[in-house]
């Protein structure tokens, strides 16, 4: 694990009130700012991909394999979802677009990292979530 940066990314579009985490980048994998990552191995992080994922946090930086990346585990963070967002709504990991995430509606996540949409937005564009 890298270093721990409080408020990283202060008054930038993907700030994110919180502590940020660093881990290395898995194989074949492309971690971009704003994917929510899942565990993809011992220190190794990687974009969720699938509904099942368990989210671990959001990433703040970016990079490819055995690259470290920071990433949120909890705070305010701005998420990209492959559907329209209403405010209040339960986010969940998308099925369809690797790192993105998919509004559940009022339905609460069973497992995994919980995300309260804080604005709403159209599918494609950042939208601000509460990472619980």
């Amino acid at each position: 694990m890298g270093s721990v940066i409080p408020g990283f990314f202060e008054g930038s579009p993907w700030h994110a009130l919180g502590e940020a985490l660093g881990s290395a980048v898995a194989s074949g994998q492309t971690v971009s700012v704003g994917n929510v990552v899942k565990i993809a191995g011992p220190g190794l992080i990687a974009p969720v991909s699938a509904a099942t994922d368990f989210p671990i946090g959001v990433a703040v930086t970016s990079g490819q394999l055995n690259v470290d990346v920071l990433f949120v585990p909890k705070g305010v963070v701005n998420v990209i979802s492959d559907n329209a967002v209403t405010a209040g709504d339960f986010l969940i990991a998308s099925a369809v677009t690797a790192g993105q995430v998919h509004d559940n509606g009022s339905t609460a996540p069973s497992y995994g990292a919980r995300f309260i949409a804080l604005t709403s937005g159209s599918a494609g564009s950042p939208v601000l979530a509460l990472l619980l």
